[in-house]
C-alpha cells in the first residue's frame, strides 16, 4: 500500500507531466510553422 502510494502516484504525475510538456512542444512547433508559412507567402501580421 505504502510502496503503491509513493511509486505509483509520483510515477503517475511525473508521466503526465512529459506528457504534457510534449503537447506543448508539438504545439510551439505547430505554431511555428504556421508563421513561417505566412512570413514566406509575403503577408505581413
Amino acid at each position: 500500500m505504502d510502496e503503491m502510494e509513493g511509486g505509483g502516484v509520483v510515477g503517475l504525475f511525473f508521466e503526465k507531466r512529459r506528457y504534457f510538456i510534449e503537447l506543448q512542444y508539438n504545439e510551439l512547433i505547430f505554431l511555428e510553422n504556421i508563421v513561417l508559412q505566412f512570413q514566406s507567402s509575403g503577408r505581413n501580421f
